[in-house]
């Protein structure tokens, strides 16, 4: 289980599974669970999905609008808490030729100092520090998660 993310009963894939925009429409049909355009477009009322919009979404054939997925996932009956497969495929990029995800990089490579020897330090890489900066309204964190969602680029200054 990854962020809390449930299997939809039915499902054929599972929504942890999404990882990029070319894994989303075969997740997306897998939470469809069969049932035909004319069905979801009654389940997405007051709000409406199109056999052209279904097609679209389904098929690949487009990047997919937040409000048109957010409907379609209702529609589907997943709840809003458990969306996240969905930011991780909008926010997600085409790799670059011979970039790793940081978590499978070299520690040492990334410019991360070896944990000194000190009372609770344990392990190869140092406990990280919390800083203001990190959590404040405005702080890196906000500005992440800003940019993960707008499909923004985070620059230093």
């Amino acid at each position: 289980m990854v962020d809390g993310l449930e299997p939809v009963p039915g499902a054929r894939i599972r929504p942890e599974s999404v990882r990029t925009l070319g894994d989303l429409p075969a997740a997306l049909d897998g939470l469809r669970q069969g049932r035909s355009y004319a069905e979801l477009d009654r389940a997405a009322r007051p709000d409406r999905l199109p056999p052209s919009t279904l097609n679209d979404l389904l098929g690949g054939k487009k990047l997919p609008m937040v409000e048109t997925l957010e409907v379609f996932l209702r529609a589907c009956g997943v709840d809003k808490a458990k969306r996240a497969a969905r930011e991780r495929a909008m926010s997600a990029r085409p790799p670059l030729a011979g970039a790793v995800r940081v978590e499978q990089a070299n520690p040492r490579r990334l410019g991360v100092h070896k944990a000194i020897d000190a009372p609770g330090a344990s392990g190869p890489l140092p406990v990280y520090v919390e800083r203001d900066t990190d959590t404040a309204a405005g702080g890196v964190r906000a500005l992440l998660r800003a940019s993960m969602l707008g499909s923004g680029v985070i620059t230093a200054e």
